[in-house]
């Protein structure tokens, strides 16, 4: 895509993790900023979907993420400070998302990934240009009901309504 892309993340020293730096750098994603763990395991996720392609069930193990050192994004902060778009997800911690918004001077964009992890960035709302998440992570974010086209609406202009610019809402 031409983009210059560049990845912070953690990553551990199995198995797992050598395959994902392999096929990210492969992509062409740089990952000369990622922090690298000794004696720990990548971060996983499973999604089991059903035949018509929606999520019959989630299994995470991520706790690294959970946990992503405030020092790092200190140590990063021209990193953060040169992307024109910087791309949070709610699996990391609020303390690191307010500390990562806090020296980004592009855009940023949330992806709220689960309904128990989305209600992480309600303290931000109106902080980023764009939010993506399902309809029940928008239940969890908002409070309000997501049954109806019409409640969908209603939930994507209370966002519009904090600042953020454009919300991404997915039915499944």
């Amino acid at each position: 895509m031409g983009l210059d892309a560049k990845l912070l993340s953690i990553f551990g020293d199995d198995m797992f993790s050598e395959f994902v730096k392999a096929e990210t750098k492969e992509a062409g994603v740089d990952l000369q900023h990622s922090l690298f763990q000794k004696d720990s395991r990548q971060g996983l996720y499973l999604g089991l979907m059903n035949n018509d392609g929606s999520m019959e069930l989630g299994l995470s193990d991520i706790d690294a993420m959970e946990n992503f050192p405030l020092d790092y994004i200190k140590e990063k902060k021209h990193v953060f400070a040169r992307a024109q778009l910087v791309v949070l997800d709610c699996n990391i911690g609020q303390a690191a998302m307010e500390a990562a918004m806090e020296v980004c001077t592009g855009k940023i964009y949330i992806d709220a990934v689960s309904a128990r992890k989305a209600v992480r960035a309600k303290p931000f709302l109106g902080r980023f240009d764009t939010l993506k998440l399902n309809r029940f992570e928008a239940a969890a974010l908002s409070g309000m009901k997501t049954d109806t086209e019409s409640d969908l609406k209603r939930v994507a202009d209370c966002f519009l309504a904090t600042g953020v610019r454009r919300v991404i809402l997915m039915l499944g």
